[in-house]
């Protein structure tokens, strides 16, 4: 796909690859290609990796930064959002064209990133192939 194609629908961020870097990217009203990650406009050639699925946020919505992490054979989006009822974590996992969200308000980011990191380190700790109930 070259880089001077749209991609399919204006709601979809897109992986593109563009002086060497990959880039969580989508195109401006202009038309230009800009990084999620700073909203800075990419420049030279822009050569689509991957269209990702994903809602077009509504007018009240704006992103204020994105992060694109492939784990194994995962693709994942972490946007932090703001609108009209505050700030929030939506993370996104697409897989074969569809994708399913979490959204984590502002005020339970703390309490998230506390779990995650219990998990984390129960992950490191209990050996494998040992099955644990959560507490």
């Amino acid at each position: 796909m070259a880089g001077k194609k749209q991609p399919p629908n204006p709601g979809h961020m897109v992986l593109v690859e563009c002086e060497g870097a990959r880039h969580l990217a989508a195109r401006d009203a202009s038309g230009k290609w800009r990084s999620l990650s700073g909203q800075k406009q990419l420049s030279g050639e822009v050569k689509v990796v991957k269209v990702l699925p994903y809602p077009e946020p509504s007018e009240s919505e704006d992103t204020l930064r994105a992060k694109i992490l492939r784990i194994e054979r995962k693709l994942f989006t972490l946007a932090l959002g703001e609108n009209p009822q505050g700030r929030f974590l939506r993370i996104a996992e697409h897989i074969g064209g569809r994708h399913d969200h979490v959204i984590v308000p502002d005020a339970g980011l703390d309490e998230f990133r506390r779990v995650f990191d219990e998990m984390t380190k129960a992950a490191r700790e209990i050996p494998q192939g040992k099955l644990q109930n959560p507490e």
